[in-house]
């Protein structure tokens, strides 16, 4: 019996010491576990974190940066365009001023010698003559008015 009780006593110490050593040994080896698998996830996370962070600032940058882009170009082609413009503007607007310029000087000659030879004449002839902006026509008049007989002759060539 007292064997018995040696054996069974030191058989119950063994398993309470298994048992806190078995607790014991979840007990770190969950605390590890959970220190590694936290460590391990945060690197993870973070990787996956910084990959999704940088395409999308990727993403947002080019677009902001291809609206200050454009708004740069639209701004510098705008000016560009307007010199160009202005340029343009002005030769045409010089060529149209030569030619009314000249078709001016053109009737001014005509009416000048119809007057110098006949004095006076109806408006309806200066209102005819004032009225022709053909350049080749107008210097056949300025002809006529130095060479005709009489305002009557000049007044059928305006027809």
């Amino acid at each position: 019996a007292l064997v018995d009780d040696y054996f069974f006593g030191k058989r119950a110490g063994i398993r309470k010491g298994f048992a806190k050593g078995l607790a014991k040994g979840i007990e770190k080896g969950l605390a590890k576990g959970l220190a590694k698998g936290l460590e391990k996830g945060e690197t993870v996370g973070l990787e996956k974190g910084l990959a999704k962070g940088l395409a999308e600032g990727l993403a947002e940058g080019l677009t902001k940066g291809e609206t200050v882009g454009l708004e740069k170009g639209l701004a510098k082609g705008l000016a560009e365009g307007l010199i160009k413009g202005e340029t343009v503007g002005l030769e045409k607007g010089l060529a149209k001023g030569i030619t009314k310029g000249i078709t001016e000087g053109e009737i001014k000659a005509v009416l000048t010698v119809l007057q110098a030879r006949f004095k006076k004449f109806p408006k309806r002839i200066e209102s005819a003559v004032r009225h022709i902006k053909d350049s080749a026509v107008l210097e056949a008049l300025t002809a006529q008015a130095a060479t005709c007989k009489t305002l009557e002759e000049f007044a059928k060539s305006l027809n």
